[in-house]
This record gives C-alpha cells, sequence and structure tokens, in this order.
C-alpha cells in the first residue's frame, strides 16, 4: 500500500471544455512550464503535450471521446471546442472525434512525465458534481510508489522555492 498525503484535484466546467476552464491547480503548476488554459486545447495544439503525455495516443483519445460525448449531450462549449479544433488541431483531431464510438474513462491511470521528477503514474477519478454546470472534479493520486516520492520530492523543492521568495 502506497502511504500518500497528497492529493492533487482539478475541477473542470462541461468535461474541461468550457473556454474559461483555468488548469491552474497545484498539480498542473508544477508539471508545466506554462499552465495551459484548456485541457483539450493543450493535448490538441502543444508540441510540450506530447512530451508531457508518454501515452499521448491514449490521453487525445480520451479527450477526443470527452468532447465528442459532450457535444453530442447538447453541450455547447464543447461543440464550439470541438469545432476550433478541428481547424487548430488538424487531423490529429478530426480523425480522433469522429472516429470515437466511447465515452471517456472515468477512472485510470495516466502516465505523466515532467522533467525534473520522470515519468509519473497518476492514478485519476472523475467525479461529476451535482449542479447545472456540469462541472467535475477530477483526482489524481501516485498510482505507485516511484511516483508518490517524485511528488514529495516536488512539493519539497516547491516549498523551498516559496520560503527563498
Amino acid at each position: 500500500m502506497i502511504g500518500c498525503t497528497r492529493l492533487y484535484c482539478t475541477c473542470t466546467h462541461a468535461n474541461a471544455v468550457h473556454p474559461r476552464h483555468s488548469a491552474n491547480t497545484s498539480t498542473y503548476g508544477r508539471l508545466f512550464d506554462t499552465v495551459p488554459q484548456n485541457m483539450a486545447w493543450f493535448v490538441f495544439t502543444s508540441p510540450q503535450a506530447r512530451v508531457v503525455f508518454p501515452d499521448w495516443d491514449r490521453v487525445a483519445d480520451e479527450w477526443a471521446a470527452e468532447l465528442r460525448a459532450a457535444a453530442s449531450l447538447g453541450d455547447g462549449y464543447a461543440a464550439f471546442m470541438a469545432e476550433e479544433l478541428r481547424v487548430a488541431g488538424g487531423t490529429e483531431f478530426s480523425s480522433r472525434f469522429e472516429s470515437s464510438a466511447k465515452l471517456a474513462s472515468r477512472t485510470g491511470v495516466e502516465q505523466w512525465h515532467y522533467p525534473d521528477a520522470g515519468r509519473l503514474r497518476l492514478a485519476f477519478e472523475t467525479l461529476t458534481l451535482p449542479d447545472a454546470d456540469e462541472q467535475r472534479l477530477i483526482v489524481y493520486l501516485p498510482a505507485d510508489e516511484p511516483t508518490s516520492d517524485a511528488l514529495d520530492r516536488l512539493a519539497l523543492v516547491a516549498a523551498r522555492d516559496e520560503v527563498l521568495r
């Protein structure tokens, strides 16, 4: 059993596709040089996404499925984002969006890469909040001991840097 003392969360609106959605949490702030304003946009338009997500193809499939499901259920923000990504994300997005016939996973393990920590395995669970805005809470936990240790080291570095400021 992993002795985990840290819980990383991000709250998303309409499957993290709302134009105002910010991925600005302590986790993302430490894992990205520049915190993306929208994770779907980041995955399909940023060259850094393929570095951050070693299993980028799977992550891209999941985000396309999220957008397609939300747009199919009448979410105007998701439909708008999908149209924008058809242009900005090109065929990498369009082909995934058109062929997506499944709902995105609500639980699983993602692999992330961070230059100062290496490969991280983060277990996630997406919880739907009971509100009219279709907000979701995505909770990330270390999926293994090396990831837990790496996140603890990052937290120590962040705390030290904060003290030095």
